[in-house]
């Protein structure tokens, strides 16, 4: 939900910008950066010229840049298990655990990072569960749209590399 506030902010916005906090040490020899002291202070108590200064700058906010920060193994991982306690969530939590992994699958082309046994395991057990994940749920037609979708690049990639098969099995 933040993400997508951030992104049609970030649209609407051209002239973002951000503050950069950043520490910046004087660029020396080799030998002179390794006898560089922990603190690097002088007996007067002040900074000398080899300690580290914070350097405030601006630049231009580039949400693409941000996003990606976002779109990594672990935290593709993270919304798994989320989503795999699906039997304990409510719609609107559902709903916005499958609004991340179509942002990473879909918009931004990350299918690699889905191509997994333990995720095939997952999307069959709610497909399947009729008691927790009835045909009536109100998020049952989003996460079955989502799966074939799923479901339909998976196997295209397979058809295309059969050599996937060890990688999509060696994963789990």
């Amino acid at each position: 939900m933040h993400m997508r506030m951030l992104e049609h902010y970030a649209k609407n916005k051209t002239d973002m910008i951000v503050r950069a906090k950043n520490w910046r040490r004087k660029r020396k020899g080799k030998e002179e950066i390794a006898n560089i002291d922990e603190d690097a202070k002088d007996d007067s108590g002040e900074e000398s010229d080899d300690a580290p200064k914070r350097i405030q700058a601006e630049r231009q906010f580039d949400f693409t840049r941000f996003e990606t920060k976002y779109i990594n193994q672990s935290c593709v991982d993270s919304f798994l298990f989320f989503l795999s306690h699906y039997r304990e969530l409510d719609p609107q939590q559902i709903k916005r655990a499958l609004s991340f992994l179509h942002r990473i699958f879909v918009k931004k082309g990350m299918e690699v990072l889905f191509f997994r046994m333990d995720i095939v395991d997952l999307f069959h057990s709610m497909l399947t569960d009729k008691e927790g994940f009835s045909n009536t749920h109100p998020m049952r037609k989003d996460v079955e749209q989502f799966i074939n979708h799923f479901t339909g690049k998976l196997t295209k990639k397979l058809s295309r590399s059969p050599p996937l098969f060890i990688e999509v099995r060696s994963s789990d």
